[in-house]
């Protein structure tokens, strides 16, 4: 940065870091935030988090945009058809028998058009400040330590580590997101990106470094006993295969293609082992959702 450039572009730029920071501090933060449990449930707790994050993330935006209207909201495809999905949510809200209930959501999932329309605004500023890849490295990055957190923890219930509240259930782990389906859910959306962030680093030990992480979320992935989150997984992961081998036509290929096969072996030879376990077995029972 000049030390001759203006007192207030240095201003607007130090509001632009505290913005990337924030944003993947959103990410990272809401899936690990577990307050103490009293009536109302973990999702509505995360979900209080993230309202308030993303109202601080949407005033400084507008701090922003008021400084520099280069930053202004830059719409494609993706970003109408995401407008056109919460205008729908929105139709059916309005029409529906309860639309009270259809607009908060409940308390135990907060899945209201509420939650979509935050999903939308935080959706738009997150593309129209992140705009460089090395500011996508760097909120991915941010992110990615959140992840570490999620992926301890979820170890930690297997493993019975001393300190960990243990799952609901013995053999399906849930971690911070307390539902082995919302966390195989989680982590089948971290690890394509996982990979790329570990894939695109030019140092060798953080990209080993990432590599292990991809390998405890897949090991993590796979102890939720979430066939929705394996299919998922092994589907992500042919797209990020096709998507790197069309940018990166190299030798690391062959490594992508070997880790892609062990993976869904891994995750086939789980899901067979599963059906082969007694019926009367509780965890057996639960729902593969």
């Amino acid at each position: 940065m000049s030390p001759h450039k203006p007192k207030l572009d240095l201003i607007t730029d130090r509001i632009y870091v505290g913005m990337l920071w924030l944003i993947g501090g959103i990410v990272a933060i809401v899936p690990l935030w577990v307050p103490t449990y009293v009536f109302i449930g973990i999702s509505f707790n995360k979900a209080a988090l993230f309202y308030a994050l993303v109202t601080i993330l949407v005033l400084l935006y507008v701090i922003l945009i008021w400084r520099d209207k280069n930053y202004l909201p830059k719409f494609n495809f993706v970003s109408w058809s995401f407008v056109g999905l919460v205008v729908i949510l929105g139709i059916a809200t309005i029409t529906s028998v309860q639309p009270y209930l259809s607009f908060w959501g409940t308390f135990n999932r907060t899945d209201g058009l509420l939650m979509w329309l935050y999903y939308l605004v935080f959706f738009i500023i997150t593309t129209s400040v992140v705009t460089t890849q090395l500011a996508w490295w760097r909120v991915v990055s941010i992110s990615l330590a959140g992840t570490l957190g999620v992926v301890l923890y979820g170890l930690g219930q297997a493993l019975l580590w001393p300190g960990v509240v243990a799952s609901s259930d013995r053999w399906r782990i849930g971690s911070t997101l307390d539902n082995p389906v919302f966390l195989g859910g989680y982590l089948a959306l971290a690890l394509p990106l996982t990979l790329s962030w570990a894939l695109t680093r030019i140092d060798r030990r953080w990209r080993y470094a990432g590599l292990i992480l991809a390998f405890l979320e897949i090991v993590t992935l796979a102890l939720t006993w979430s066939r929705g989150a394996w299919l998922s997984a092994i589907i992500g992961g042919f797209v990020f295969a096709i998507i790197y081998l069309y940018w990166f036509h190299r030798t690391s290929a062959i490594r992508v293609t070997v880790a892609l096969v062990v993976g869904l072996g891994l995750l086939l030879g789980g899901l067979w082992v599963g059906q082969m376990l007694p019926e009367q077995s509780s965890w057996h029972k639960a729902s593969y959702y």
